[in-house]
C-alpha cells in the first residue's frame, strides 16, 4: 500500500498591531523603530522595524507573530543611544507581551536616553517651582499649589496668572512629589516656550483637586452620579483666596484681562464655566477634552443665556479617542455634544481665530499624556508674545 504523507502544519500565527505615542521631545521627523528577540521583530538589531507615522507623536505597525509565544522588545529611534527611557533618561526593562491572538498593543514611551530630564530633585527648568499651601475657608480645607515663575532673564514681573486645575497632575516637579505616572509636563513645556520668545512670561499655578472634585468642578447636580454643584464656591476661592495669595507671594499680578485658566475632563467643564461669568475674572480659558455631557447637557441652556465677554481668548479641543473603554455611540456622543457647544460658542460672536481655537485631536484619548503633547499650542494661543518680546509690552519713547 502506498505511504499515506499528512502535509506538514503551518505554524500559526496571530496579528499583532502595535500603537505607540511617544513623548512631545520626540523630534516631527523621528523615524520609530520596534526591535526585539525573534526574527520578525530584527533580532535586537537597533533599528529593527520602522513604526509608520500616523500623526503627531503617534506611531504604529502591524506584525504576523509565531501565536502562543512570548516577545521581549522595545523601541528606538534608531539606535541604541536613542533608545527609550524613563522620564529622566534612566534605563527601562525590556517590554514583554504574551502572543496568544490578534489584538492591539498600547504603548506610551516616557522618554528618550538622548532627551532626559534632570533627575529626581533637581528642576529641569530655567524658571522655578515652588510648592505652597492655602487653607480655603471656603472649600474647607488646605490646598497645595504648584507655582512655576519665569527665569530672571524674562525680567522682574509682575506676570499674568494662569491657574491649572487637578494640579497635581500638570507639573513634572510636582509628580516628583506625588510619584503619577504621567503628567502634563505645563512646567517643562511653558520654561521652553519662554526662554524661546514663543510665549509670554507668565505665572502657572497648578492647584490641587480634592475628594469632592466632581462637586467643586460642576455647576450643577448630575442625576446619573448624584453628586455636584460646587463650582461657585470654587471660583469663589479662587478669587477670594488663591489670587490674593499668589499676589503677596510670587511676581504675580491678578488682571481679568489677563487672568486664565485650564482645566481638561470636568476641570473644562468648569474652565469653560468660569470664563461665560458675567463679568469673569479670566479672560483666558483652556477647554481641554470637556464633559460637557455632565447634568444631562445644561452646559448649553446656560451657554444660549449668556453674551460673550468682549477680550475672551479660549482654546477647545477634543480627542476622537476620549472614550476608548465603552461603546463608539458614547465616543460619538461626546465629539457631538463638544462640537455643538462650539458652534453654539460661534453664534453668540466669538469667531474662530484669535478668539477661539478650536481643535479635535486625532489619536488623543482622555488622558494626561495626550494633554500634554498638545500644551504647547495651548499656551502659545492663550499668551502669544507681546510685542517687542517684552514682559510689560513695548517701551514707549522718551
Amino acid at each position: 500500500m502506498p505511504h499515506s504523507h499528512k502535509p506538514a502544519a503551518t505554524p500559526r500565527t496571530s496579528t499583532i498591531r502595535f500603537e505607540v505615542t511617544v513623548p512631545p521631545t520626540t523630534p516631527r521627523d523621528a523615524e520609530v523603530f520596534l526591535t526585539g528577540d525573534c526574527k520578525p521583530l530584527g533580532n535586537w538589531d537597533e533599528a529593527g522595524r520602522r513604526l509608520h507615522l500616523d500623526g503627531p507623536h503617534h506611531y504604529s505597525l502591524t506584525l504576523e507573530l509565531p501565536a502562543d509565544t512570548t516577545i521581549h522588545y522595545k523601541l528606538t529611534r534608531g539606535s541604541w543611544a536613542t533608545v527609550e527611557s524613563d522620564a529622566f533618561g534612566r534605563d527601562v526593562p525590556n517590554r514583554v507581551a504574551s502572543v496568544r491572538g490578534h489584538e492591539t498593543i498600547h504603548l506610551r514611551v516616557a522618554g528618550w536616553r538622548d532627551h532626559h530630564l534632570q533627575p529626581p530633585g533637581k528642576q529641569p527648568l530655567a524658571g522655578a517651582v515652588t510648592l505652597t499651601h492655602v487653607n480655603s475657608r471656603l472649600l474647607r480645607d488646605e490646598r497645595r499649589m504648584w507655582v512655576y515663575t519665569p527665569p530672571e532673564t524674562a525680567g522682574p514681573g509682575p506676570y499674568p496668572i494662569l491657574f491649572c486645575l487637578d494640579g497635581q497632575n500638570c507639573f513634572h516637579w510636582g509628580r516628583y512629589h506625588d510619584s503619577m505616572p504621567v503628567s502634563w509636563g505645563l512646567d517643562v513645556i511653558a520654561d521652553r516656550l519662554i526662554l524661546a520668545g514663543k510665549m509670554r512670561p507668565i505665572v502657572l499655578a497648578a492647584v490641587s483637586n480634592s475628594r469632592r472634585r466632581a462637586s467643586e468642578y460642576t455647576p450643577w447636580r448630575d442625576p446619573y452620579h448624584r453628586v455636584g454643584g460646587l463650582a461657585r464656591k470654587t471660583y469663589s476661592a479662587f478669587r477670594d483666596e488663591f489670587i490674593p495669595h499668589l499676589e503677596k507671594e510670587f511676581p504675580a499680578k491678578a488682571d481679568p484681562a489677563t487672568n486664565g485658566i485650564l482645566g481638561s475632563s470636568l476641570g473644562g467643564l468648569f474652565s469653560f464655566w468660569a470664563a461665560l461669568q458675567e463679568p469673569s475674572i479670566f479672560s483666558r480659558a483652556a477647554v481641554v477634552s470637556p464633559a460637557f455631557f455632565w447634568g444631562q447637557w445644561t452646559i448649553r441652556q446656560f451657554l444660549l443665556s449668556r453674551r460673550v465677554q468682549p477680550g475672551l481668548r479660549m482654546w477647545m479641543d477634543v480627542g476622537t479617542n476620549e472614550i476608548v473603554a465603552a461603546a463608539d455611540i458614547f465616543q460619538d456622543f461626546y465629539l457631538h455634544v463638544v462640537r455643538r457647544v462650539k458652534q453654539d460658542l460661534e453664534a453668540l460672536g466669538l469667531p474662530p481665530g484669535a478668539s477661539l481655537r478650536y481643535e479635535e485631536v486625532q489619536f488623543a484619548g482622555h488622558n494626561e499624556a495626550d494633554w500634554g503633547l498638545r500644551s504647547d499650542r495651548i499656551l502659545t494661543h492663550l499668551y502669544p508674545p507681546l510685542p517687542g518680546g517684552s514682559v510689560t509690552g513695548p517701551k514707549r519713547e522718551a
